[in-house]
């Protein structure tokens, strides 16, 4: 997936960066010395790229607005899921949708309204 999402074209093969291209490259050799070194069983990708990527500002690169982050605990890379927005940035963001909405409805009824007007002026 992430060879996909970082090519140009998503063709697999030029990226679109060298940051991604060596990213991949580790990524690869990794998963490849996992499967060698035990193949029959399963190997957690997800957690082999948390591994390998670089964290910048307490976000992991290439996940987007996902928002993971990254601690420590014991020695061991702890992950965990953390929404990208704090609880009253959320919040904040709700009332805006909600109001964007009320707007988007009323504007529509309005314009109903006028095509019904229009309508009964011809």
């Amino acid at each position: 997936m992430f060879r996909h999402l970082h090519t140009h074209g998503h063709d697999g093969q030029t990226f679109v960066d060298p940051r991604s291209a060596k990213i991949d490259a580790e990524l690869t050799r990794r998963l490849e010395e996992m499967s060698t070194q035990s193949p029959d069983t399963s190997i957690d990708e997800d957690a082999v790229y948390l591994e390998v990527v670089p964290e910048v500002k307490g976000r992991v690169y290439g996940l987007g607005s996902q928002g993971y982050h990254r601690s420590i605990t014991s020695g061991e890379a702890n992950t965990s899921r953390e929404p990208a927005y704090g609880p009253h940035e959320l919040e904040e963001l709700q009332r805006d949708h909600q109001r964007l909405q009320e707007t988007l409805l009323k504007e529509r009824m309005e314009r109903q309204e006028q095509m019904q007007r229009d309508k009964m002026e011809r």
